[in-house]
């Protein structure tokens, strides 16, 4: 996510649409993607391969319909110091600022539930600033 932003993009787009209508299409994603990046051929086919991948994953699954996804499994984190790593990850990917809360359901990260995220290594990692503005943490 943070070295591959196209990948990010791809995945809030797809998470955006899961939410909304509880599956996601191909020309939807794709037209979407192309709003951010142009409607180049190259864009086009890295969008479809993406989306691919996160069939193989298994975080998206094909429909009865060609070219309509539903959600996969989702993967359960649970580990304290790997959901501050996806936060961080998050953050670098060009992400603004954002409280705890909204973090745990970010579109981009769709295909997660982050169960074990923990405020304690939030603020144990130097790298994300933490700071308590209400009765949430805003990093």
């Amino acid at each position: 996510m943070a070295t591959y932003p196209f990948w990010k993009d791809v995945a809030k787009v797809a998470g955006r649409l899961l939410r909304l209508q509880g599956a996601a299409s191909v020309s939807q994603v794709m037209r979407r993607i192309s709003e951010l990046y142009g409607e180049r051929q190259t864009v086009l086919r890295s969008c479809q391969r993406v989306l691919r991948s996160f069939v193989d994953w298994g975080v998206l699954e094909d429909t009865e319909t060609k070219g309509v996804f539903r959600q996969g499994k989702r993967v359960a984190v649970t580990d304290p110091k790997t959901c501050a790593w996806i936060l961080e990850a998050l953050l670098r990917s060009g992400a603004s600022s954002s409280t705890l809360t909204v973090t745990r359901f970010a579109l981009a990260l769709f295909p997660f539930e982050l169960r074990g995220l923990s405020l304690s290594e939030v603020e144990n990692n130097e790298r994300v600033e933490l700071i308590r503005y209400n009765l949430d943490y805003t990093y």
